[in-house]
């Protein structure tokens, strides 16, 4: 979290050195890269580093996982539940499948969702 944080500042900080806009910077990610650009958001807002965009990508949002669906669809698909439980454990020391974004190749609906993220960013920076 800190090394993401970081890494938002000194771009903030650095990007007319790189000929890039300050304020047309935006943040995301997927799966635990998701939840890093939530609280890199929450972050750059209490720093007053404003943020065009969050584009998230089935972040962890909570570690509640005692839903209908958590239990449905606990072994299987790629994360299971046991695991899902373990990551939260290191985060927080107490109808596709998870990473599907990435499955472009395999998972003919991601192409859609790959156009939905491009058409957030374009009306972000446009």
């Amino acid at each position: 979290m800190n090394d993401a944080f970081n890494a938002l500042q000194w771009l903030a900080r650095e990007a007319p050195t790189f000929g890039l806009d300050p304020a047309r910077l935006a943040v995301g990610g997927d799966s635990a890269g998701g939840t890093l650009a939530i609280i890199c958001a929450v972050l750059a807002r209490d720093a007053g580093i404003d943020l065009r965009l969050q584009l998230l990508i089935y972040p962890g949002t909570s570690a509640w996982q005692k839903s209908a669906s958590h239990a449905r669809l606990a072994d299987g698909y790629l994360l299971s539940g046991e695991t899902t439980q373990w990551f939260f454990a290191l985060m927080l020391y107490e109808g596709v499948t998870h990473e599907f974004f990435k499955m472009g190749g395999f998972v003919p609906e991601v192409g859609d969702t790959h156009a939905d993220a491009v058409s957030a960013l374009r009306a972000a920076f446009d």
